[in-house]
C-alpha cells in the first residue's frame, strides 16, 4: 500500500513542473490595436515590421523594490485574449497583469495577491478575461484554478477551484497535498466557454460548461480551442544547448530571432543585438582579462543575447560578436554558440547532452596563458562514482581536447568556487569572503587578503581572475577590482570617445529600478540552483503526502 502512492507523488511532481511554463521560458503575442509583434525573453521587446522598441523598462509597478523587480521580469510573460494583448508577471506571492495596447509606460497592477506559480489559457469571454493559475498556500500544495477578471474594473470578479471539485466528485480518497488534477479552458464549436479538467488515480478527463455565472461539471466531450490571431508577420525564437556557467552565474541559452513574412524567413539577431546595445542590460552572464589589450571583456544579457564590452579603467567600448565570448587567445576571442566553440578560422562541437539532461555545465580554466574551456563529467561504475573533466586547450594550431580526471592538468581556474559550506573557504585566488554578521567582505588575492566594499560583495554570483584584477559579478551589474574601496560599475563608465556614460532607455518603475528574468532570478542564477530547490520541494511533497495519507497505511 505504501509504495503506490510514493510512485504517484513523484509522478505528480515532475507534471507539475512541466505543466506550466518555466519562468525561463520566452512567450510571444501580437498586438493588433498598434501593429506590434511582443516577444518576452529575458526582457521584452516590441517589433512593427521594421523597428524595434524596448519595454522592459517602461513597466510599471507601485510596490516593489528594485530587488523585487528583478524577479519580476523573470517571471514576465505575454498572451492574446481574443484581441487584447496582455502582459503578465507572478514574482513572489502576487499576480500583475495589464492589457498592453502600445501606450508606453505600461502601468502593472496586482489582481492575485497569494502564490501564484504559472499562468495560460487566457480566454475573453463576455467582457471579462478568464485564465487558469496554479495557486495555493506554497508551491507543493498549488492547484489550478480559473479565474475571472473583469475588464472595466481590472478586478477578479470570480474563482473556481474545478481540479479539486473533480476530484472531490471523483475518487476523493486518491487526493494528497494537491488534486492530482489539471485545468485547462477552450471554446466549442459554438462559442461557449468550457473548462476540461485532467486527473491521474484514476485516468480520466471531465468537463465543465460556463452558464454566465457558473461553470457545471456536463456528461459530454467538446473538441475546445482557445482562438489565436494570424499577425502579418510574426518573431520565432529559436533557443540552443542550454549551458550553465560557473558558479551563480546565469544560465546562457545562444538565441536566434527570425522574422517570418510573407512564408519567408529573415535572421535578425543581429537587428535586434545592435539594438540591445542602446538598452540596459537586463542581467550580467560572464567576463575575462585580455591580457594582450590590457582590458575586460564583460558580457550582459538582454533578450537572451550576449552584449559584450571591452572595458578599461575609464571607458567601455561595444563588441558586437555572435556568440557568448569566454575567452581571448593570440588576440582572438574563443565564442560559445549553440554546441559550438570556435577561435578564428576553428570551430569544434561541445559534448552533447544526455538523454536525462536538460544542460551542459562548462568551467574556465587557464594552463601556461592557454585558455581551456571545460565541460565536467560524472559516471557511476560497479557502485561508485567517478567524475572527470572533457577539456578544450586553445593553441595556436587551434583546439586540442584531452580527458582527464586530474584537475591539476588544467591549470588555474578563473572563476573558482568558493567553499559555502565546512569549516573553511578555497584559499585561492579570486576567492571573496563574506562576513554578512560583520559587514566585512575580503578578496583573496597573490598577496593576500584584502579588504574589499561589502555592498558590491554582498550577493555577488562569482568572481572571475584578471592579472592583479578582478570582476565580481552580482545579478544586474559587474564591478571591476581594484579600487577595492570603490569598485568600478562597468555600466557607470561612458562609451570610449564620449566624456559622459550614454542614456540608456531605462526609463525605470515607479520604483525607479533597473531590471529582472529569470528566478532565473537574483533567486534562481542556474539550472543547479533551481534543481535543488525541487529536490528540497520534492521531499517536503512525499514527507507531507506521507503524514496526510498516513493514518491509511
Amino acid at each position: 500500500m505504501r509504495s503506490r502512492p510514493v510512485l504517484l507523488s513523484f509522478v505528480v511532481f515532475f507534471l507539475l513542473i512541466f505543466s506550466f511554463p518555466s519562468a525561463k521560458a520566452y512567450t510571444t503575442a501580437w498586438c493588433s490595436s498598434c501593429h506590434q509583434f511582443l516577444v518576452v525573453n529575458d526582457g521584452v521587446f516590441a517589433y512593427n515590421g521594421s523597428v524595434f522598441e524596448d519595454l522592459t523598462w517602461e513597466l510599471r509597478t507601485s510596490d516593489l523594490s528594485e530587488e523585487e523587480f528583478l524577479d519580476f521580469i523573470q517571471t514576465l510573460g505575454v498572451a492574446n485574449a481574443g484581441n487584447l494583448t496582455l502582459i503578465y508577471s507572478f514574482p513572489y506571492d502576487m499576480l500583475y497583469m495589464a492589457v498592453y495596447n502600445g501606450t508606453l509606460p505600461v502601468v502593472m497592477k496586482p489582481v492575485l495577491n497569494w502564490y501564484v506559480g504559472g499562468v495560460r489559457d487566457f480566454v475573453k469571454y463576455n467582457g471579462s478575461i478568464f485564465f487558469v493559475a496554479s495557486t495555493g498556500m506554497s508551491p507543493h500544495t498549488a492547484s489550478d484554478e480559473v479565474y475571472r477578471l473583469d475588464l472595466e474594473t481590472f478586478r477578479i470578479t470570480g474563482g473556481w477551484d474545478l481540479s479539486w471539485d473533480a476530484r472531490d466528485k471523483i475518487a476523493p480518497d486518491n487526493a494528497g497535498l494537491t488534486p492530482y488534477a489539471w485545468v485547462s479552458l477552450g471554446l466549442d464549436d459554438r462559442g461557449r466557454l468550457w473548462a476540461r479538467v485532467d486527473m491521474v488515480d484514476p485516468n480520466t478527463t471531465v468537463y465543465y460548461l460556463y452558464n454566465d455565472s457558473n461553470f457545471v461539471m456536463v456528461n459530454s466531450t467538446p473538441v475546445l480551442r482557445i482562438p489565436k490571431p494570424n499577425p502579418p508577420f510574426r518573431i520565432e525564437v529559436r533557443t540552443g544547448v542550454l549551458y550553465n556557467l560557473p558558479w551563480l552565474l546565469p544560465v546562457y541559452t545562444p538565441t536566434e530571432y527570425v522574422l517570418i513574412k510573407n512564408g519567408t524567413e529573415k535572421d535578425v539577431t543581429g537587428e535586434l543585438l545592435a539594438f540591445a546595445y542602446h538598452i540596459k542590460p537586463f542581467s550580467s552572464l560572464y567576463g575575462f582579462w585580455d591580457n594582450g589589450r590590457k582590458e575586460w571583456v564583460v558580457s550582459f544579457n538582454l533578450y537572451g543575447l550576449p552584449v559584450t564590452y571591452a572595458v578599461n579603467e575609464t571607458c567601455r567600448k561595444p563588441l558586437v560578436l555572435r556568440g557568448l565570448p569566454l575567452g581571448v587567445y593570440d588576440g582572438s576571442y574563443i565564442l560559445l554558440g549553440n554546441g559550438t566553440l570556435s577561435w578564428r578560422n576553428h570551430t569544434v562541437r561541445t559534448p552533447k547532452l544526455k538523454k536525462w539532461e536538460d544542460s551542459v555545465e562548462l568551467e574556465i580554466y587557464q594552463r601556461d596563458g592557454h585558455p581551456i574551456i571545460v565541460f565536467p563529467w560524472r559516471v557511476n561504475k560497479n557502485g561508485t562514482s567517478e567524475k572527470g573533466f572533457l577539456a578544450y586547450e586553445v593553441t595556436s594550431d587551434g583546439f586540442v581536447v584531452f580527458n582527464t580526471t586530474d584537475e591539476r592538468d588544467l591549470g588555474m581556474n578563473m572563476l573558482p568556487n568558493p567553499l559555502v559550506l565546512g569549516d573553511g573557504w578555497n584559499n585561492v585566488t579570486g576567492t571573496l569572503v563574506v562576513n554578512a554578521v560583520n559587514k566585512t567582505a575580503y578578496l583573496i588575492t597573490d598577496t593576500g587578503k584584502i579588504p574589499v566594499n561589502f555592498s558590491v560583495a554582498m550577493d555577488n554570483n562569482g568572481v572571475a581572475v584578471g592579472n592583479g584584477t578582478f570582476l565580481i559579478f552580482k545579478w544586474d551589474n559587474v564591478y571591476i577590482v581594484p579600487p577595492y574601496d570603490k569598485p568600478v560599475d562597468v555600466l557607470s563608465l561612458p562609451l570610449c570617445g564620449q566624456k559622459t556614460a550614454p542614456k540608456q532607455e531605462t526609463s525605470v518603475n515607479t520604483l525607479k529600478t533597473a531590471s529582472t528574468t529569470v528566478p532565473a532570478t537574483s533567486s534562481s542564477n542556474s539550472n543547479g540552483l533551481i534543481y535543488i530547490v525541487g529536490i528540497v520541494l520534492l521531499i517536503l511533497f512525499v514527507s507531507g503526502l506521507f503524514i496526510w495519507r498516513g493514518r491509511r497505511w
